[in-house]
């Protein structure tokens, strides 16, 4: 009998530390989907984004003048920012090109919305990105 009401307390109390431990999972931000916008270095450098992202990569197209395609592989999660290491670019461009070994880190300023930001040679470049069913052509 002792044995039972022993294990009848502990299944609930474990049970209960279980559900009240939050998993890696729910602290790493999300920013899967499809997302569209225009990151600048300067007012006379911007080119138009649209990105692709899951929880183990992101895959970036980049407009003219750039007219490019990465991919960047998922590293870590950290203080609400996800961060990536391009791979080199296989469809070439001189944009996409000079972003590898380099790295993407992205994070949530507002519902609906990521930041982007990298560094391409000199230059950091950054913008924010709108859920692309949210955006008009």
């Amino acid at each position: 009998m002792l044995r039972t009401v022993l294990l009848g307390s502990f299944v609930p109390a474990l049970t209960l530390g279980v559900l009240a431990t939050p998993c890696a999972a729910e602290d790493a931000p999300s920013h899967d989907g499809h997302w569209r916008g225009v990151v600048t270095a300067s007012i006379q450098n911007t080119v138009r984004l649209d990105a692709t992202i899951d929880r183990q990569r992101a895959s970036l197209h980049f407009g003219e003048p750039a007219n490019c395609k990465i991919v960047a592989d998922h590293l870590r999660d950290a203080d609400g920012s996800s961060f990536y290491r391009f791979h080199p670019s296989t469809n070439g461009g001189g944009f996409c090109a000079r972003l590898y070994p380099g790295e993407l880190m992205v994070n949530t300023p507002a519902p609906r919305s990521i930041a982007m930001a990298f560094q391409r040679a000199e230059s950091r470049w950054a913008g924010v990105l709108k859920r692309a069913d949210s955006t008009k052509e």
